[in-house]
C-alpha cells in the first residue's frame, strides 16, 4: 500500500503519513528552533510577567505548555525539565496535529522580583478606610463578610492592607477606593446603617492631587426580628434597608416606617436568637393553648388560626408572640 507524505508529497510504502526523510528532518537539527525563555516571577505570590503580570500564580507545567503552543500551535507535548529555580533546562518532543514531530530544548531563565500588587501589600498601601461603628456584636460577622467579598474577586490589586481595632469599632484599610465604596454600600444593604464619606489630600503625583477616602459605616444596634422598646411601645424589627427601618407594633401588628436616626433612644428587649418555637396544642373558645418552650408548661394565649407552631419570646417571665413576617 502506497501513501503520499503530507510534507513533501512523495510516495512511500509506509502506513505513516510522513516519510522517513521528512520525519528525520523535523526531529533533527532542521526542526524550528525554540529560543530560550526569560521570565520575571514574583517571589511572594508566584505571578509571572510575560508582556504583563499574570492574574495569578503560573506553575512550570503551564508555562511550558503556553510557550510551546505559542511557538508550534496545538499538539501533544512531552518534556523533561531539570535545573534550579533560576535556570531550567527543558527537553521537549512536540507532535503536531498533522503528525509531524519537533524535538529540541530550551532554557527557562527566571529572575525574581516583587510584582506591583505585592509591593503595595508589603508597603502597607491603601486608598481608603472603612470605619465600622455601632454594634460590637456584629463586627466579626461583618469583617468576615468583607473578606469573603474581596476574596471572591480574585483580583490581586484589591486587598485588605490591615485591620485595626479601635475603641469605637474597627478600621479596615482597603487598597482600592472605588471598591471600598462598593463594599461599604453592600454592608449597609445587608446589615442596615448609614455611610458618611470624607476624603483628605495626601499628596500629588504627575500634577494631580491624591486623596485618601474614609467611609464611616454606622451599623444599627438591632437586627431583623429583634424586639425593641421605642416611644413607650414594644416593636418587632420587620425590615432594615440602609437608613430605612420598618417596625411592627407588638400586639396590634400595625406597621410603621422610621429613619435610623429616629430610633437612637430605642432599647433592645430580645434578640432573634432568644426566640423559640412553641407547639400549638389545641384551641378552646377564644383561647389557644401552646407548650411554653421555656418551662414546658401549658399556657393560654389569644386565639390563633391554622398554626401548628408559633415563634415566642420570654420577656420578664411573660410569653410574647412574635408575629409572622413571611
Amino acid at each position: 500500500m502506497f501513501t503520499k507524505c503530507i510534507i513533501c508529497g512523495r510516495e512511500t510504502n509506509s502506513k505513516e503519513v510522513i516519510c522517513e526523510d521528512c520525519r528525520s528532518k523535523s526531529s533533527g537539527s532542521n526542526a524550528p528552533k525554540v529560543d530560550d525563555f526569560k521570565i520575571k516571577r514574583c517571589k511572594y505570590c508566584g505571578r509571572v510577567f510575560i508582556d504583563k503580570w499574570s492574574d495569578s500564580e503560573i506553575q512550570e507545567d503551564d508555562l511550558i505548555h503556553i510557550y510551546l503552543t505559542k511557538n508550534f500551535g496545538n499538539g501533544q507535548i512531552h518534556y523533561d525539565s531539570s535545573g534550579d529555580y533560576f535556570n531550567r533546562k527543558v527537553i521537549y518532543e512536540f507532535r503536531h496535529a498533522n503528525g509531524q514531530i519537533s524535538k529540541g530544548q530550551f532554557f527557562i531563565k527566571t529572575s525574581y522580583h516583587s510584582c506591583p500588587s505585592c509591593s503595595k501589600r508589603r508597603g502597607n498601601y491603601f486608598e481608603a478606610i472603612i470605619q465600622l461603628r455601632g454594634t460590637p456584636e456584629k463586627f466579626v460577622e461583618i469583617i468576615d463578610f468583607v473578606k469573603n467579598i474581596i476574596d471572591s474577586q480574585n483580583n490581586p490589586d484589591i486587598f485588605i492592607t490591615k485591620i485595626e481595632k479601635k475603641k469605637e469599632g474597627f478600621d479596615l484599610y482597603i487598597s482600592n477606593k472605588e471598591y471600598a465604596r462598593n463594599v461599604s454600600r453592600r454592608i449597609v444593604d445587608k446589615y442596615g446603617g448609614t455611610i458618611i464619606e470624607s476624603n483628605s489630600l495626601v499628596g500629588r503625583k504627575e500634577g494631580r492631587d491624591l486623596y485618601r477616602f474614609t467611609y464611616a459605616v454606622r451599623i444599627p444596634q438591632f437586627s431583623y426580628l429583634d424586639l425593641i422598646k421605642f416611644s413607650g411601645k414594644n416593636w418587632v424589627v420587620s425590615g432594615i434597608h440602609g437608613n430605612d427601618i420598618s417596625l411592627m407594633e407588638l400586639g396590634s401588628n400595625s406597621l410603621r416606617h422610621f429613619k435610623l436616626n429616629d430610633l437612637e433612644d430605642s432599647k433592645i428587649l430580645l434578640r432573634k436568637k432568644d426566640y423559640k418555637e412553641a407547639e400549638v396544642l389545641y384551641t378552646q373558645g377564644d383561647s389557644t393553648y401552646i407548650m411554653n418552650p421555656f418551662n414546658y408548661k401549658e399556657v393560654a394565649i389569644k386565639k390563633i388560626e391554622n398554626a401548628k407552631s408559633i415563634l415566642v419570646g420570654n420577656l420578664d417571665g411573660e410569653i410574647v408572640i412574635i408575629p409572622s413576617l413571611q
